[in-house]
């Protein structure tokens, strides 16, 4: 029922998602385009021990090595850059698509000795900011037609490409209220679906969803950093928040995508050693988030980034493997892997190389963690439903063996009634019908007292004929030598009789302790070697046979083999058989017949008895 709702849920969680995704195109189209994207500019890097002041820059001695370019890269050896804007604008704010953490506009008009000075960034709270946005931006403060020394500092301590995107006020503020709209919209809608998966995970018990809930969260911990709506509405006052979420969802997002692929793999073809070395390798990753986290150690942090990488190719590596090695059923989260892979790989090229992806850009991670967590559960609903079908056509398969092997046994313990009843009849009815024949001639004889004496002798004699077949009967139903022999006992006693009433050669090896049996164990085993002896006199035409039962690590062993005609088709059906299968089923076996290479049958099973789980 739950997965009929579900799956009802997820059909409009895709129209909706659909419906955002129009939305947006029709939003980014209607809004008035920037007026530069990708300005150029004169830039030149500062090593991270080198401290320049504004003054020291725009009124050096000597002239400043400027470059141009229209992006300029910080690491954690040059983490400064200086930018020197082009002397006329006809734009009101500057706007850098990727996160930094402290940016200063330096402007003053041309004759003026007074900077202004305007600054935004990661590390700046909200409330000493520019401009009151989630973006990094920055407004002119000067007339922008008019003449204008304007410079930018600009402070990464990693490998981030900036640039510099030119705008209208009025078309920027638009732009920024559209993207906070959308990015509500498909951060909503990535909630949504944690809680679905949440829920589901909770009924089903299915841990697959609360891992990919998990990914979920992780992802939108560095969307939220990323499109910087964390440190505008989250945190505002607290920016040295920001790093920390954003180390922690990656730390985090490494160890739910090892779980979450490992456990969509297990019980397929990749061995269980990988997969446990997979998840520990999430957890390793974690472990150096935490420590990026303590010591706020750039370099470790380059290290997790690398790290990371590595760790989706090892994903991608180990779902091509499991496919590869016949797996069918591992293709599917190649989909949503391969979204989310996608979906971080862009952002890294956007961060990296100030690569530009249109409107994209601002809503890639968003809108990639949103397809995958469609696509996932999509995927893991329609294998819970694929299994519980495997389940349902598995139990309707055993009700079926259930059912047969019920009426095989009735009709097994109506040819035991039989059986008896021939017994009673031929043996025990006829002899005290000759007694009571006897007994009834002695009465009404008026013969000598030497022929009435002969007739009490018959009867005696007969009468001991019935009391011998009683006893025989009374044994096949319950064998009392078991109580007062045992088990061991008793069995040699039966291959001694075997041996010597039949002339066969018997070899009988007893290697266990009795007291590991309960009583009903060793009835069916008593009667189990019982069939197989029936069996070689009955049937097989063996000379020889032999019985072995061994217990060792809490496992006992059966085993009887005999050297006869082994085991034709036409009885494999038989009672004999059918009564030790039966037998062997009720004390936790599973029955096993074999033909000796060399002519015979074996049968043999095993069943776990441990010591400590002994029955007297």
């Amino acid at each position: 029922m739950i997965f009929n709702k579900g799956g009802m849920a997820i059909r409009y969680s895709i129209k909706f998602l659909i419906f955002v995704i129009a939305l947006l195109c029709a939003f980014q189209m209607a809004s008035a385009a920037q007026l530069e994207s990708g300005l150029e500019f004169e830039f030149m890097s500062v090593p991270a021990e080198d401290s320049i002041t504004i003054d020291a820059l725009c009124c050096a001695a000597e002239p400043v090595n400027w470059e141009k370019a229209r992006s300029v890269t910080t690491s954690i050896n040059n983490p400064v850059i200086w930018i020197k804007l082009p002397s006329i604008l006809s734009g009101e704010i500057f706007e850098f698509p990727q996160m930094v953490d402290k940016i200063e506009l330096f402007e003053r008009a041309h004759g003026s000795e007074h900077w202004t000075i305007s600054t935004t960034g990661d590390t700046i709270p909200v409330s000493k900011r520019a401009m009151q946005t989630a973006e990094m931006a920055l407004k002119l403060s000067t007339d922008p037609t008019q003449k204008a020394e304007r410079y930018i500092r600009l402070e990464q301590p990693s490998s981030v490409s900036h640039s510099i995107d030119v705008w209208e006020e009025s078309a920027f503020i638009q732009s920024a209220e559209l993207r906070f709209h959308v990015q509500l919209l498909l951060f909503g809608f990535c909630g949504a679906m944690i809680a679905f998966n949440l829920v589901v995970a909770l009924v089903t018990r299915t841990k697959l969803f609360a891992f990919n809930a998990g990914t979920i969260s992780s992802t939108m911990l560095i969307a939220i950093y990323m499109n910087g709506q964390g440190g505008f509405l989250l945190w505002p006052e607290s920016p040295d928040i920001s790093f920390f979420m954003l180390v922690l969802g990656m730390g985090t997002l490494s160890l739910f995508a090892t779980q979450l692929v490992s456990a969509f793999l297990e019980n397929g073809s990749i061995r269980s050693s990988w997969l446990r070395a997979n998840r520990w390798f999430g957890v390793a990753q974690l472990l150096i988030a935490l420590a990026v986290i303590l010591s706020g150690s750039q370099s470790i942090y380059a290290g997790l980034l690398l790290i990371g990488l590595l760790s989706m190719g090892l994903q991608l590596f180990l779902v091509f493997t499991s496919i590869g090695k016949g797996d069918r059923q591992s293709i599917p989260i190649l989909v949503p892997l391969s979204i989310l892979i996608a979906g971080i790989c862009f952002r890294w090229a956007r961060t990296a190389f100030s690569m530009d992806f249109g409107w994209a850009n601002y809503h890639i991670m968003e809108i990639a963690m949103a397809l995958e967590a469609i696509t996932f559960s999509l995927i893991l609903a329609a294998r819970i439903r694929y299994f519980a079908s495997l389940a349902a056509r598995a139990e309707t398969k055993l009700s079926e063996v259930k059912l047969e092997a019920a009426n095989r046994f009735a009709r097994l313990q109506d040819a035991e009634r039989e059986r008896i009843a021939s017994d009673l009849h031929d043996s025990l009815g006829h002899s005290l019908a000759m007694v009571n024949a006897q007994l009834g001639k002695a009465e009404a004889s008026k013969q000598p007292i030497e022929d009435i004496t002969d007739r009490v002798t018959h009867s005696r004699l007969a009468l001991r004929d019935a009391i011998a077949q009683t006893r025989r009967i009374s044994h096949d139903l319950y064998p009392s030598k078991l109580d007062h022999l045992g088990l061991k006992d008793s069995l040699q006693e039966m291959t001694n009789e075997l041996s010597s009433a039949y002339d066969i050669k018997t070899d009988t090896v007893l290697d266990f302790p009795e007291n590991i049996l309960s009583a009903d164990d060793k009835l069916q085993i008593y009667r189990i070697t019982q069939e197989a002896i029936s069996n070689v006199i009955k049937h097989s035409g063996a000379g020889a046979c032999t019985l072995a039962i061994h217990w060792a690590k809490d496992l006992l062993t059966f085993k009887f083999s005999d050297d006869g005609i082994g085991m034709p088709e036409d009885t494999q059906g038989g009672l004999g058989l059918l009564s030790i299968s039966q037998r062997i089923l009720l004390i936790g076996g599973e029955a096993g017949f074999t033909s000796n290479p060399a002519g015979g049958l074996v049968v043999e099973f095993s069943i776990l008895r441990p010591i400590k789980e002994a029955k007297s």
